[in-house]
């Protein structure tokens, strides 16, 4: 390590090495303007002559300056002193992944809960056209209250997810000129398939070191390996990691098929965005925590996570059955008892919210189902003893009636969608969503999460209007989960923050 103690950086004044990697050398370090202690990487003069060394090194700091997640690296500044470049970040306490692997694998559902917030955190990534390319265990940070960090961007691709134009002219830009087929860049044993032959890379490439590093979180063994490096490429390109129930972890034939998913040999044939990856995970474990508020330890995040929707989930169930007393107040038929059921071949979606409505005449029943990985809209009349499954609609994150019953809105990742029930046409209303997780049907429009404020859009599409702003003040993240009280005048909503035991429900007028 070659910065002694006391040199100055800009404003930062360095207190500790703090270690090394192929990008930099991180040091402990403390702002002199508001003593802040931060982590300052530098990439040493030495190095900075490196033509190479020095682009990757300013690609990092651009773009993980992009990005804003409680699973990322919060870069906090960048400089250059005497021709000495560094970046300033949090300063994390905990270790690496790598460095708890060393102990054993870890329990099932803590690497669960660690792989949701590593899906979380890509799904950032990706919706910013951010590509890691080098996702394993000493990427990956485990801080002391229980989150999972993303760091070390230094072989990040940024791309258009939206452009279908040649690479190299997206509208974004491209970070990487060594992203072109015939250059392999990556680490071996966590290189996905298309990565060991040279070829472009994109999100899913991510999303097979990703089953690599689950697998190993919950075996403490290489997914990949072999006697030299040539038998662990060949190890990718041919082989598939032994059964989780080999190496005696205590897992289930669902997680395996997870992974397997994961790290299937041809792109299109993978989970095909992080964010379908993290639902798996979580109907998996029978949790829904919302990405955005990540940053709590988990136990706390599903406490209050349920409380939220236990009220909104009894203010539903209230306003349907109002709204079913009114329209059968003279209605003498008895009552009866239905079963709901999937499928044999599919699984429950697990959601707290959108998972499962119901239609106003209670005649239908929408629900989310996932099968072979994969989450599917299955629709069940009442007068019909099994579901039908709708086509083409892979990834659907909620599913809600429209005030008519007719028709259904839903959201797959970005997309919120409507859904005429009498012929199967859809429509797509909006492209601008945010993680596609919550959104309601009302008289006067469908109401979803754009950039964590709640807004409203004619159901037959045109411009969306905001209802709710984000109170920086409060730290808050997300507006989710809208209710239309009886008279379509209020709204309740939950507005969820970093911080536990601040969050509530509030209204808003329409």
């Amino acid at each position: 390590m070659g910065v002694p103690s006391g040199t100055k950086l800009g404003p930062y004044e360095i207190v500790a090495p703090l270690g090394a990697g192929g990008m930099g050398e991180v040091y402990r370090a403390r702002d002199t303007r508001i003593g802040r202690e931060v982590a300052v990487k530098i990439l040493p003069s030495i190095y900075s002559e490196n033509p190479d060394r020095l682009r990757r090194f300013e690609q990092e700091a651009r773009t993980a300056g992009l990005l804003n997640h409680p699973n990322l690296l919060a870069i906090y500044d960048v400089g250059n002193e005497n021709d000495c470049p560094y970046i300033v970040s949090e300063l994390l306490q905990g270790e690496t992944l790598r460095e708890k692997l060393r102990t054993g694998p870890l329990p099932t559902r803590r690497a669960m809960d660690y792989g949701t917030q590593l899906a979380s955190g890509l799904a950032a990534a990706h919706d910013k056209g951010i590509i890691h390319r080098d996702l394993k265990p000493e990427n990956l940070f485990l801080t002391k209250d229980g989150r999972l960090k993303i760091l070390d961007f230094g072989l990040a691709k940024l791309h258009s997810p939206e452009s279908d134009l040649p690479e190299g002219h997206s509208q974004l830009g491209t970070i990487a000129a060594e992203s072109v087929p015939g250059v392999v860049l990556g680490t071996i044993g966590y290189m996905s398939p298309e990565q060991v032959r040279g070829l472009p890379a994109d999100h899913r490439s991510d999303i097979f070191a990703f089953g690599a590093v689950l697998y190993e979180m919950l075996t403490a063994k290489r997914a990949f390996a072999g006697n030299t490096p040539a038998d662990t490429l060949s190890a990718i390109l041919q082989k598939d990691p032994p059964d989780l129930s080999q190496s005696g972890s205590a897992t289930s034939p669902a997680l395996d098929r997870i992974l397997r998913h994961c790290m299937e040999k041809e792109p299109d044939q993978r989970f095909q965005s992080a964010r379908d990856v993290g639902f798996a995970l979580e109907a998996m474990s029978g949790t829904s925590d919302s990405a955005a508020v990540s940053t709590l330890p988990p136990s706390r995040n599903r406490e209050w996570r349920w409380k939220i929707a236990a009220v909104l989930g009894f203010l539903f169930a209230l306003t349907t059955l109002a709204v079913l007393l009114f329209r059968n107040e003279h209605a003498t038929s008895p009552s009866e008892h239905v079963d709901i059921t999937y499928p044999m071949d599919v699984e429950p979606f697990a959601g707290l919210s959108g998972g499962f409505s119901i239609s106003s005449d209670g005649q239908s029943i929408a629900m989310i189902g996932i099968k072979d990985g994969a989450r599917n809209l299955y629709i069940r009349k009442l007068d019909h003893s099994e579901p039908t499954e709708i086509n083409d609609t892979s990834g659907i994150n909620c599913a809600f009636f429209s005030p008519d019953g007719k028709s259904i809105v839903y959201t797959t990742s970005t997309m919120l969608s409507t859904l005429s029930l009498a012929d199967q046409q859809k429509k797509v209303i909006t492209s601008e969503t945010d993680n596609g997780t919550n959104a309601y049907w009302s008289p006067s429009g469908i109401l979803f999460s754009r950039e964590g404020a709640l807004w409203m859009i004619p159901s037959q599409g045109g411009n969306a209007r905001q209802l709710t702003v984000l109170d920086s003040q409060r730290h808050e993240v997300l507006h989710t989960d809208p209710l239309v009280l009886p008279g379509n005048k209020i709204v309740l909503f939950s507005s969820l923050t970093t911080e536990f035991g601040t969050e509530r429900i509030e209204a808003v007028s329409l």
